[in-house]
């Protein structure tokens, strides 16, 4: 019986090396677990993207004027559309005019003839 009194000592008395190893087994197996989820994931989600690609197009390509043969830049190089910059005195005139035209209109028909000029030009400038 004294035996197995000393054995069951033994066992219970804890070793620096299981106090180390245990938990460092159990993080590297973690650790392990986790490489291999993200590696699956990874392929996952690879293969589900298999053929998406972006637009071919800017958005902001609709609003540039294309060069014309005569304006290619001087280094001979497509680089897109030359900018153009607004002529402000022309933009001006413009809003002044359209500024008169609706204080002359009594109030009720500004209203009803916006929307029909707003379409005429911009039909004008298509």
């Amino acid at each position: 019986m004294a035996n197995k009194v000393a054995k069951a000592k033994h066992r219970s008395k804890s070793n620096f090396g299981d106090f180390v190893f245990s938990p460092l087994a159990l993080f590297l197996a973690v650790v392990a677990c986790m490489g291999g989820t993200a590696f699956i994931s990874y392929k996952l989600g690879d293969a589900a993207l298999e053929g998406v690609v972006q637009p071919p197009s800017n958005p902001m390509e609709q609003f540039v004027i294309p060069p014309t043969d005569g304006e290619k830049a001087k280094d001979e190089s497509d680089s897109g559309a030359k900018f153009k910059p607004v002529n402000i005195q022309q933009v001006a005139k413009e809003t002044r005019g359209y500024i008169k035209k609706q204080q002359k209109m009594p109030k009720g028909e500004a209203n009803s003839t916006n929307a029909d000029q707003a379409e005429t030009d911009t039909e004008k400038k298509s």
